[in-house]
């Protein structure tokens, strides 16, 4: 049986999903004892409980880069640890706002969605499942260096000409220029790539088994972006290992998010708002952490939820926490009419030409008056669908399965008559998967459908 050992790691995905940050603090201590560092470290660790930590050894003005997936809530504590545990005479931070590159593959996002404290511990504790989060990419494990000497590297970067680009929608491409440059250089494996703030806006990390093939990612940096005034600095690490820490989640971690549920914090993170005047009754809270939980629970095998399906779901459940319906009724609206539009538009294209079905046998099927196909309701067009897979004996742009739920909300959410209630675990449900269903009839087509 595969063991959670030194080569495994956590997908980032999984530590955004826990709530945490990722940190990077470079480390200039008042006199630097190896010996006496070890040991003051390790015994921080164990006394606060943290886990996915880890510090390194480096050449130049720092003595240590400590890189730390940790909860926001206790960040300030931490430097406060640090400080009585070295002391330290500098200390720069960089935090990481976008992770943009990483070494192993992307999770799988249902599964995501889907982890807990409980499989986190089996996991990581026990070895309990992971040939199985292994394969959904949320465990990860790094091959070792087959008998090359590897040299552990940072590049900072700063980009003083960049303002605030770096860190909007396009800010991701800088990230992939850089990372097209490190392909390049065969030498260099393991890399990833964060942008943030602090101490830099870019941190490169990787391992080069050719030393001096380092400089080539510095010195494309500062020239493909001159016109950025880009700066670098390189920091290597002077041991093959790190120096303490490992990356195991901590119990620090699980004690900050305090009880929370983890996919309810994700979907609604107000929720836990300490600082609100009026916070929300506890009653409320359970509702839609039930609501939430039969949610998960459908989504166990087969729903994966988009941004939008997240959006949808915090709209509703805010709605209700704030005892305002107008909330979900507003983006049910939204989804509703967007459906619609979707529908009426490409209905007669999908079932009449490219599949080629009969017209006035598939109206009648669906009880549809042809005297009013310009004003097809989005019932009257599932029930044309539904008819329509029915004939064709396969389901690939049929509407799910009790699609008669998704009508009836419309109809409440359109003629006023909608209470945040009527949105159940079911039509959340029915609603993803229809929304699934139509990007499919949408790339048939060779059209788009946004689901906004």
């Amino acid at each position: 049986m595969a063991k959670f050992d030194e080569s495994c790691g956590w997908n980032y995905a999984v530590h955004r999903h826990l709530g945490e940050i990722l940190a990077y603090y470079f480390v200039k201590v008042d006199l630097y004892d190896r010996t006496r560092i070890k040991m003051k470290l390790e015994k921080m660790l164990s006394d606060h409980n943290l886990g996915s930590v880890r510090v390194f050894e480096i050449f130049g003005n720092y003595d240590l880069i400590i890189r730390a997936w940790i909860y926001p809530s206790i960040e300030q504590k931490f430097r406060e640890w640090l400080q009585e545990a070295l002391p330290y005479r500098l200390i720069h931070i960089f935090q990481s706002t976008d992770s943009d590159v990483r070494w192993y593959p992307k999770a799988d996002k249902r599964a995501v969605e889907l982890i807990t404290q409980e499989t986190i511990q089996r996991a990581q504790d026990l070895s309990l499942d992971l040939d199985r989060l292994e394969s959904l990419a949320l465990v990860t494990r790094k091959t070792p260096g087959n008998g090359k000497n590897l040299v552990r590297f940072f590049v900072a970067v700063y980009f003083e000409g960049a303002g605030q680009q770096l860190f909007l929608e396009d800010g991701a491409s800088y990230s992939r220029e850089v990372e097209n440059k490190i392909r390049e250089v065969a030498t260099i494996r393991d890399y990833t790539i964060d942008r943030g703030f602090g101490f830099c806006q870019m941190l490169i990390k990787g391992e080069a088994e050719d030393y001096f093939s380092i400089a080539d990612v510095p010195s494309w940096i500062s020239t493909h972006y001159k016109s950025l005034r880009a700066r670098t600095e390189t920091f290597l690490v002077h041991r093959r290992g790190h120096l303490v820490g490992g990356e195991k989640i901590g119990l620090s971690t699980f004690r900050a998010i305090g009880g929370k549920d983890i996919f309810a914090n994700s979907i609604v993170p107000q929720m836990y708002d300490n600082d609100r005047v009026t916070p929300y009754s506890p009653d409320k809270i359970e509702w839609v952490k039930r609501h939430l939980t039969k949610v998960r629970g459908v989504a166990q095998d087969t729903l994966e939820l988009s941004d939008k399906d997240r959006a949808l779901l915090e709209s509703c459940m805010i709605s209700y926490l704030e005892g305002d319906p107008s909330i979900a009724t507003k983006a049910l609206f939204g989804v509703f009419s967007d459906m619609e539009a979707f529908l009426r538009r490409t209905y007669k294209e999908l079932l009449f030409s490219k599949l080629r079905l009969d017209r006035d046998r598939l109206l009648l099927a669906a009880r549809v008056d042809s005297k009013n196909l310009k004003y097809l309701s989005l019932g009257d067009v599932l029930r044309l669908l539904h008819e329509g897979a029915k004939e064709l004996n396969h389901n690939d742009f049929g509407p799910p399965k009790g699609f008669e739920q998704i009508v009836e909300l419309r109809n409440k959410v359109m003629h006023g008559d909608f209470s945040v209630e009527d949105f159940t675990p079911d039509t959340a449900r029915l609603i993803v998967v229809l929304r699934n269903t139509l990007g499919r009839i949408a790339t048939a087509l060779g059209t788009e459908y946004t689901g906004d």
